[in-house]
Order: structure tokens, then C-alpha cells, then sequence
């Protein structure tokens, strides 16, 4: 949507000529935590996983990304210059890479495309504060049926053949901040109470209405 709002603007489109695609296989690791920052990542196709790694070696995923949406952009504009996070392929990708001069001489230099991607930011960090609350509040019943909605809910994270939501049961105990025996329970019972259905590593919501209000309660 950025380069769509901003696509009238010469600067934007140079830069868009120019910019390299790369495809990446499944497993591949974008860039990791501690890194220096020096490009902008645009996913055209594929899924993308965010995450940081605590001491213990434990993953907490801040993210799972697909076409349209962007990776390292804050990154690029804090002053340690590093990836503050690390980013591996789960489905093959194409993803476009601009240099993190071109960037932010773009950003800096263009007022409205500054703003337009300065709001695609501030929408970023609000989801992320959201996402603290309720790892902080929320019980697990809850925080699973919430993310399983959000999941279904971004249309280009599902099966390109079935609305199934594909994940494993590893990457959505670190979207809610689970353990996997845990995340294994819930989703158990989520089955048994007829709001879901597994096959495999696949999810379908039978009662997304029902999930919906207990991820906005959590006391269904």
C-alpha cells in the first residue's frame, strides 16, 4: 500500500526500477539479530518470520509477513544501526531489496512519502504495543484465539489452494508467547469444543464468530 499511495512520485518510481528481486527458500535466513542494517526488504510473494531469540534460546515471534508488507524499515532508521530482530523464510519468497541510502535520502529528502511511510509505521508500533498487553494479561485460551483470528484474517497468509491457516505448532507458540505443550493443549481443546478443525499443520476456524469473542473476552 506505501508504494501504491506513493507511486505518483518520480523519486519513488527510479527507485523502484532499480531495486534488485531476490528469491529465497524456505529456512533461509534474511538477516539476523545484531546485524547491521543496511537494507530494506519489500515481500512480494512468500512468508516471512520475525522473531527474537532470548538467552535461553527461546523464540518470541514479533511477526508473520507477506506480500505488501515490509521488513527492517524501523531498523534503517534507529541510530544503532543494527537489526533489532532476525527474519527466516517460511515459504519461498521474492522479496524486493532497496539500499538503505537510497531509502532514507528517499524518506528524507519527500515530505508526503516521508508521512505516508512514517503512518505504516506508527500503525506498526501500535500493533506491537497491543501485542505486549495481551502476552502480559491475556490467558492462553484467549491470546490463541485471538491470533488465529488476526491469521485468518490477513488473507495473504493463508494457502494460495484452501483458507486454511498453515503454521506449525512451534511458530504459533511464539506468536503468543507459549510454550508448545501448551499451545498443543489449546488448540486441543479449541478442537473438542467445535471451534476448529486440524489437519496436520493446517487450521481451519468452524466458529470464527464464537473465537472472536473470546479473544475480545476470554471467559468462553
Amino acid at each position: 500500500s506505501f508504494f501504491n499511495n506513493a507511486s505518483n512520485f518520480d523519486e519513488l518510481r527510479d527507485l523502484s526500477k532499480e531495486r534488485k528481486l531476490l528469491s529465497y527458500e524456505k529456512k533461509t535466513i534474511i538477516f539476523s539479530e545484531g546485524d547491521s542494517a543496511y537494507k530494506l526488504h519489500f515481500i512480494q510473494s512468500g512468508k516471512v518470520k520475525t522473531y527474537k531469540t532470548a538467552e535461553s534460546g527461546k523464540e518470541f515471534i514479533t511477526g508473520i509477513l507477506g506480500p505488501g508488507e515490509f521488513l527492517g524499515a524501523t531498523s534503517l532508521l534507529r541510530e544503532s544501526g543494527i537489526y533489532h530482530e532476525s527474519a527466516i523464510i517460511m515459504e519461498d519468497a521474492k522479496i524486493c531489496v532497496i539500499s538503505k541510502e537510497d531509502f532514507t535520502k528517499l524518506i528524507f529528502t519527500n515530505k508526503m512519502v516521508s508521512n505516508a511511510f512514517l503512518k505504516l509505521l506508527s500503525n506498526n508500533l501500535v500493533e506491537r504495543e497491543e501485542q505486549l498487553m495481551h502476552l502480559a494479561y491475556d490467558s492462553v485460551r484467549q491470546r490463541i484465539a485471538k491470533t488465529l483470528v488476526e491469521l485468518d484474517n490477513k488473507e495473504q497468509l493463508k494457502n494460495e489452494t484452501a483458507s486454511n491457516i498453515n503454521i506449525t505448532r512451534e511458530d504459533l507458540a511464539g506468536l503468543i508467547g507459549s510454550a508448545s505443550e501448551t499451545t498443543v493443549r489449546a488448540l486441543s481443546q479449541l478442537k473438542e469444543d467445535g471451534l476448529i478443525s486440524i489437519e496436520k499443520r493446517s487450521i481451519n476456524l468452524v466458529d470464527k464468530n464464537y473465537l472472536t469473542r473470546i479473544a475480545n473476552s476470554g471467559y468462553l
